[in-house]
């Protein structure tokens, strides 16, 4: 498998930086967000590809990538709903938090 994710492709154009999902949290969207919300909801965090460390499970060095995560979350509702948002985030300066770009697919 770790092959296959180190080679570079149109969905994977990062070669060894190609991001490594791993799963963060994961639970009834009731306990995670709630108010009552049916569903389920898992998150997921990686490595950004923009550093070039060739090593995905670690935040590499001073490259531009040091302290930014990709994170992609999705929720599943009643009837087959479904809804996607993937987020990179950074910490620059340490300590703080900001979101660096997202996407939300429904």
């Amino acid at each position: 498998m770790s092959t296959e994710l180190n080679r570079s492709a149109a969905t994977r154009p990062f070669g060894l930086n190609n991001p490594r999902w791993r799963l963060f949290a994961w639970g009834p969207a009731e306990r995670l967000v709630g108010d009552g919300v049916a569903g389920y909801v898992a998150v997921w965090v990686a490595d950004d590809p923009e550093e070039q460390d060739d090593d995905p499970s670690t935040d590499g060095g001073a490259e531009g990538g040091r302290g930014v995560l990709l994170v992609t979350a999705q929720a599943f509702g009643p009837g087959g709903i479904r809804c996607t948002v993937e987020v990179a985030v950074g910490r620059k300066p340490l300590l703080t938090t900001r979101i660096l770009a997202w996407s939300a697919v429904r």
